[in-house]
C-alpha cells in the first residue's frame, strides 16, 4: 500500500505540483533530509522519481529503494539507530562506521549482523568460518575481542563475539540493509542468553 505525496516542485520563480507515491512519507526526508515545506527543486523532483525506480516495481519509492550511503545513514536515524550507535560514513562515503555506544548490554556480533542486515559469511569465510584475519577492515578489533583457547584455537561462534563501548566496526555500504530498528538491551540480554541454547 503506497501514500501519494504532492510536491510543490520549484523552477526559478515558478511552482507547479507533481505527485510521487511513497510506501511511508518519512521515507521522503532520506532522500531530501533538508526539505522544506514539502519543497523541491525540478532536478530533485526527478531524483526522486528515479529513486522510486530503482527496485524495478511500479515507482513507489520503498526502503529497498534507499541504496545511497546518505539514504541508508537517513534512515538508520529515522529507524532509531542512534540509540544504540554512533553512526557515520566514510570520507569516500563507501563505508557506514558503527561505533557500539555505552549501553547496559553491550550487543554480540550477530546482534549487529541483523539490526544492520549484513550477510551471513561476511565476516567470516564458510572455507575457514573461525579465522579471525578474513574481513581485513574490521580484523583487528574481531581478533582482539574474540575468545581464542591456550591451543590457540577458536572456541567461540563469530556470532558470540561482545562487542565493547567504543568499538568500531568499518562496512561497505552495499552490505548494510537497514532495518525497522535495532535490538534494545532487552533483545541484546536474551539474543545472548537464549542463543547458546538453541544452537
Amino acid at each position: 500500500m503506497s501514500t501519494t505525496v504532492t510536491l510543490n516542485i520549484q523552477s526559478g520563480n515558478n511552482t507547479s505540483k507533481g505527485s510521487i507515491n511513497v510506501a511511508d512519507k518519512k521515507l521522503l526526508n532520506c532522500i531530501f533530509p533538508n526539505m522544506q515545506n514539502n519543497t523541491v527543486t525540478e532536478a530533485e523532483f526527478k531524483h526522486a522519481q528515479d529513486v522510486a525506480r530503482r527496485a524495478g516495481d511500479k515507482g513507489i519509492i520503498e526502503k529497498e529503494d534507499l541504496q545511497t550511503a546518505t539514504e541508508k545513514l537517513e534512515l538508520a536515524k529515522l529507524n532509531k539507530y542512534g540509540d544504540m550507535y554512533d553512526l557515520s560514513l566514510s570520507d569516500d562515503k563507501k563505508y557506514f562506521i558503527i561505533k557500539v555506544k555505552d549501553s547496559t548490554v553491550y550487543p554480540r556480533l550477530g546482534g549487529i549482523k541483523d539490526d544492520f542486515g549484513i550477510r551471513d559469511g561476511y565476516f567470516v569465510p564458510e572455507r575457514d568460518r573461525y579465522s579471525p584475519t578474513y574481513n581485513k577492515d574490521n580484523a583487528e578489533l574481531l581478533s582482539k575481542r574474540h575468545e581464542i583457547g591456550s591451543d590457540g584455537i577458536v572456541h567461540a561462534d563469530y556470532d558470540e563475539i561482545r562487542l565493547e563501548p567504543g568499538d568500531v566496526l568499518k562496512i561497505p555500504v552495499e552490505e548494510i540493509q537497514i532495518q525497522d530498528g535495532v535490538s534494545g538491551n532487552w533483545g541484546r540480554f536474551w539474543k545472548g542468553v537464549v542463543h547458546p541454547f538453541t544452537r
